[in-house]
């Protein structure tokens, strides 16, 4: 079983919307390459072989951005890597006389698809937050190219949701932990919560109705989310847990992430991504709205609120009999 020893890999998933399609999009990446002399980002193949992430004084290998046929859960997508340069305190002052001896090359992966509802979508991840201003701009700028009237938007694509799905998906683990025949919530373990005055409570090392911080957050109505969520899928042989929020943004927690048999390596990595963005949160989105039109209503939403509130007048009438809570 490999079990992934970074830390994190953040993704997020943004509308394109102009009058294109991935052949063009490629095109015109494929024209825009990383300069080293220059300093300038540039765009090329996901392709690790050589790719210098992380050092100093070199470019970037020269490769193009290709189209990936359609396989299994995955779409068929324009898969591309931005490539940029950056440099920090230590090195400028380590390398004065060069602005090549002190900037390393990093990068960000991009896939881009049509999705059912006939829009394209990109999904952006990294190992590092950091600089996304720096893709948006370069993605912008190859959108524009193509269709003046063309933008890229935040809006979380496909896996934008309302918060609700953050009660809905604790109340669920509680309940009935199995999305379909081969997925299912293996554990909820932290979740924030904001109370209408924005003040934040953050609940970890596990997540269930027997612990009062909970009862509290779900009695106050508070708003509830991100949370941290592990997702086991027969199929994948792996148990992958990332960090969700609702506007289409995730980061999978590799150190606890694993694949049965699989070596760690950075395709393995990148693959956990592409896993989470393509088909297990998608599941959880579908089944989210699924039991929103059947069991998870309004009565539904309101009695577990008020269960929750009861449990806690229920606990504290037991801890403190001297209160003098009467029964309900």
């Amino acid at each position: 079983m490999t079990t992934f020893t970074n830390s994190r890999s953040s993704a997020i998933m943004v509308s394109i919307l102009g009058d294109l399609t991935l052949e063009d999009l490629r095109a015109e990446l494929t024209r825009r390459k990383p300069d080293h002399a220059q300093l300038e980002g540039g765009w090329a193949s996901i392709d690790d072989t050589a790719s210098n992430i992380g050092r100093r004084n070199v470019a970037p290998p020269e490769s193009d951005p290709e189209i990936l046929p359609a396989a299994g859960e995955y779409p068929r997508r324009l898969a591309a890597r931005y490539y940029f340069f950056t440099s920090n305190k230590r090195l400028k002052r380590d390398f004065p006389d060069s602005e090549q001896e002190h900037h390393v090359v990093d990068a960000f992966d991009v896939l881009i698809h049509i999705d059912s509802e006939d829009r394209m979508v990109a999904l952006l991840s990294s190992r590092t937050a950091t600089a996304a201003g720096r893709l948006m701009k370069a993605l912008r700028e190859a959108v524009a190219e193509l269709d003046e009237s063309g933008r890229v938007e935040v809006d979380g694509g496909e896996l934008g949701f309302t918060p609700d799905l953050f009660f809905w998906l604790i109340v669920r683990s509680r309940d009935n932990r199995q999305i379909d025949g081969r997925t299912a919530i293996d554990a909820v373990l932290a979740v924030n919560g904001q109370d209408n005055v924005r003040r934040t409570t953050l609940l970890s090392d596990g997540v269930d109705f027997s612990r009062p911080a909970l009862l509290v957050a779900v009695a106050e109505i508070e708003q509830l989310g991100p949370v941290r969520v592990a997702l086991a899928d027969t199929q994948l042989n792996a148990k992958v847990t990332a960090d969700v929020w609702s506007g289409g943004v995730f980061s999978v927690r590799k150190g606890d992430t694993h694949y049965t048999d699989e070596v760690d390596s950075p395709e393995l990595r990148f693959e956990s991504i592409q896993d989470f963005a393509y088909h297990l949160l998608p599941k959880l989105i579908r089944a989210y709205y699924a039991d929103a039109e059947d069991d998870w209503n309004d009565a539904r939403r309101s009695a577990e609120i008020e269960a929750a509130a009861q449990s806690i007048i229920d606990r504290y009438r037991t801890k403190y009999p001297q209160l003098g809570l009467a029964p309900a």
